[in-house]
Protein backbone atom coordinates (compact mmCIF):
# COMPACT_ATOMS: atom_id res chain seq x y z
CA UNK A 1 0.00 0.00 0.00
CA UNK A 2 1.31 3.70 -1.07
CA UNK A 3 2.21 5.95 1.86
CA UNK A 4 -0.36 8.09 1.04
CA UNK A 5 -3.00 5.73 1.00
CA UNK A 6 -1.69 4.38 4.42
CA UNK A 7 -2.01 8.09 5.89
CA UNK A 8 -5.11 8.15 4.72
CA UNK A 9 -6.07 4.92 6.46
CA UNK A 10 -5.00 5.63 9.45
CA UNK A 11 -7.04 9.05 9.83
CA UNK A 12 -10.40 7.42 8.93
CA UNK A 13 -9.48 5.13 12.05
CA UNK A 14 -8.74 7.95 14.27
CA UNK A 15 -11.49 10.11 13.34
CA UNK A 16 -14.08 7.11 13.57
CA UNK A 17 -12.41 6.36 16.63
CA UNK A 18 -12.99 10.01 18.01
CA UNK A 19 -16.60 10.00 16.53
CA UNK A 20 -16.92 7.30 18.70
CA UNK A 21 -15.29 8.36 21.88
CA UNK A 22 -17.22 11.77 21.44
CA UNK A 23 -21.18 9.59 20.74
CA UNK A 24 -20.30 7.66 24.17
CA UNK A 25 -19.36 10.78 26.19
CA UNK A 26 -22.20 12.89 25.09
CA UNK A 27 -24.50 10.38 26.12
CA UNK A 28 -23.34 11.13 29.83
CA UNK A 29 -23.89 14.43 30.69
CA UNK A 30 -26.73 14.17 32.86
CA UNK A 31 -24.34 12.78 35.33
CA UNK A 32 -24.57 12.84 39.39
CA UNK A 33 -22.47 11.96 42.26
CA UNK A 34 -23.37 8.48 43.72
CA UNK A 35 -20.71 8.15 46.36
CA UNK A 36 -17.80 9.45 47.09
CA UNK A 37 -15.60 8.57 50.34
CA UNK A 38 -11.73 8.74 51.36
CA UNK A 39 -9.24 5.62 51.87
CA UNK A 40 -6.29 6.03 53.93
CA UNK A 41 -6.61 9.71 53.00
CA UNK A 42 -7.37 9.54 49.40
CA UNK A 43 -10.51 10.94 47.99
CA UNK A 44 -12.54 8.74 46.00
CA UNK A 45 -15.95 9.54 43.94
CA UNK A 46 -18.48 7.65 41.84
CA UNK A 47 -20.36 9.64 39.66
CA UNK A 48 -23.50 8.08 36.87
CA UNK A 49 -26.22 8.78 34.29
CA UNK A 50 -29.30 6.54 34.31
CA UNK A 51 -32.22 6.26 31.84
CA UNK A 52 -35.34 4.95 31.80
CA UNK A 53 -34.54 2.00 29.51
CA UNK A 54 -32.31 0.47 31.75
CA UNK A 55 -29.01 1.96 30.23
CA UNK A 56 -26.13 3.52 32.26
CA UNK A 57 -23.10 5.11 32.96
CA UNK A 58 -20.17 4.88 35.61
CA UNK A 59 -17.07 6.09 35.98
CA UNK A 60 -14.70 6.19 39.09
CA UNK A 61 -12.45 8.80 40.02
CA UNK A 62 -9.33 8.25 42.75
CA UNK A 63 -7.72 10.87 43.65
CA UNK A 64 -7.96 14.28 42.42
CA UNK A 65 -6.71 13.16 39.21
CA UNK A 66 -8.96 12.49 35.71
CA UNK A 67 -11.44 9.31 35.92
CA UNK A 68 -9.76 5.81 36.83
CA UNK A 69 -12.36 4.31 34.99
CA UNK A 70 -15.82 4.51 32.88
CA UNK A 71 -18.26 1.74 31.49
CA UNK A 72 -21.42 2.36 30.22
CA UNK A 73 -24.22 -0.23 28.89
CA UNK A 74 -27.23 -1.95 29.93
CA UNK A 75 -28.75 -4.10 32.68
CA UNK A 76 -31.77 -4.66 30.60
CA UNK A 77 -30.68 -8.45 30.41
CA UNK A 78 -28.57 -9.58 33.78
CA UNK A 79 -29.61 -6.62 35.99
CA UNK A 80 -26.63 -6.28 37.26
CA UNK A 81 -23.23 -4.87 35.92
CA UNK A 82 -19.90 -4.10 36.80
CA UNK A 83 -16.56 -2.41 36.98
CA UNK A 84 -13.32 -3.19 38.65
CA UNK A 85 -9.98 -0.83 38.40
CA UNK A 86 -6.80 -2.44 40.39
CA UNK A 87 -4.61 0.33 40.84
CA UNK A 88 -1.61 1.07 42.98
CA UNK A 89 -1.01 3.16 45.49
CA UNK A 90 -4.64 3.74 44.59
CA UNK A 91 -7.34 1.10 46.53
CA UNK A 92 -8.80 -1.07 43.94
CA UNK A 93 -12.26 -0.60 43.51
CA UNK A 94 -15.52 -2.64 42.27
CA UNK A 95 -18.36 -0.47 41.20
CA UNK A 96 -21.33 -0.90 39.55
CA UNK A 97 -25.33 -0.69 38.35
CA UNK A 98 -28.23 -3.24 39.68
CA UNK A 99 -31.98 -3.23 39.34
CA UNK A 100 -33.80 -1.11 41.78
CA UNK A 101 -35.15 -3.94 43.68
CA UNK A 102 -31.36 -4.70 45.12
CA UNK A 103 -30.70 -3.84 48.86
CA UNK A 104 -27.60 -5.76 48.79
CA UNK A 105 -24.87 -7.42 46.59
CA UNK A 106 -22.40 -10.35 47.56
CA UNK A 107 -19.24 -10.11 45.59
CA UNK A 108 -16.87 -13.30 45.51
CA UNK A 109 -13.81 -12.89 44.36
CA UNK A 110 -11.07 -15.24 42.90
CA UNK A 111 -8.21 -13.99 45.00
CA UNK A 112 -9.48 -13.27 48.34
CA UNK A 113 -13.24 -13.84 50.66
CA UNK A 114 -16.09 -12.52 49.63
CA UNK A 115 -18.08 -9.35 50.72
CA UNK A 116 -21.51 -8.17 51.05
CA UNK A 117 -22.35 -4.82 51.03
CA UNK A 118 -25.43 -2.43 50.43
CA UNK A 119 -27.00 -0.82 47.38
CA UNK A 120 -27.11 2.99 46.95
CA UNK A 121 -29.72 4.81 45.99
CA UNK A 122 -29.69 7.14 42.91
CA UNK A 123 -29.11 10.90 43.51
CA UNK A 124 -32.60 12.80 42.57
CA UNK A 125 -31.46 13.97 39.10
CA UNK A 126 -31.13 10.18 38.42
CA UNK A 127 -33.69 7.22 37.08
CA UNK A 128 -35.05 5.87 40.27
CA UNK A 129 -34.53 2.47 37.91
CA UNK A 130 -31.14 1.52 38.90
CA UNK A 131 -29.34 1.02 42.18
CA UNK A 132 -25.30 1.46 42.78
CA UNK A 133 -22.76 -0.55 44.70
CA UNK A 134 -19.39 0.40 45.41
CA UNK A 135 -16.20 -1.02 47.13
CA UNK A 136 -13.12 0.46 48.02
CA UNK A 137 -10.23 -2.45 48.89
CA UNK A 138 -7.14 -2.18 49.93
CA UNK A 139 -5.44 -4.30 47.70
CA UNK A 140 -6.68 -5.56 43.86
CA UNK A 141 -9.33 -8.42 43.49
CA UNK A 142 -10.40 -10.07 40.82
CA UNK A 143 -14.87 -10.66 41.31
CA UNK A 144 -15.61 -13.61 40.59
CA UNK A 145 -19.44 -12.90 40.83
CA UNK A 146 -22.40 -10.77 41.88
CA UNK A 147 -25.66 -11.63 43.83
CA UNK A 148 -28.30 -8.91 44.19
CA UNK A 149 -30.76 -9.20 46.99
CA UNK A 150 -34.11 -7.66 47.61
CA UNK A 151 -34.68 -7.01 51.26
CA UNK A 152 -36.21 -10.04 51.96
CA UNK A 153 -32.97 -11.80 50.81
CA UNK A 154 -34.32 -13.25 47.87
CA UNK A 155 -31.48 -13.33 44.32
CA UNK A 156 -33.02 -10.16 42.31
CA UNK A 157 -30.38 -10.14 40.26
CA UNK A 158 -27.01 -12.49 39.53
CA UNK A 159 -23.79 -12.64 37.13
CA UNK A 160 -21.03 -14.92 36.97
CA UNK A 161 -17.77 -14.55 35.84
CA UNK A 162 -16.80 -17.75 33.87
CA UNK A 163 -13.29 -17.53 33.89
CA UNK A 164 -10.60 -15.15 35.85
CA UNK A 165 -9.71 -11.90 33.85
CA UNK A 166 -6.16 -11.22 34.40
CA UNK A 167 -3.05 -12.27 36.55
CA UNK A 168 -3.50 -13.11 40.19
CA UNK A 169 -1.96 -9.66 41.99
CA UNK A 170 -0.46 -9.67 45.55
CA UNK A 171 -2.12 -7.99 48.48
Amino acid sequence: MPPLARRAVVVAVATLALLATSAVYAHTAGEATVKTGRWHGIKWKLTAGTWPDGSYCIAMTVGSGPENGRSCGSIRKERISYMAHTGRPAPADVEGPVIAKARSVQIKFFDRPQIRISTIAPPPTLDPGIRFFVAVLPCPATPRSFVARNAAGRIVAQLVIAHRLGPKAPC
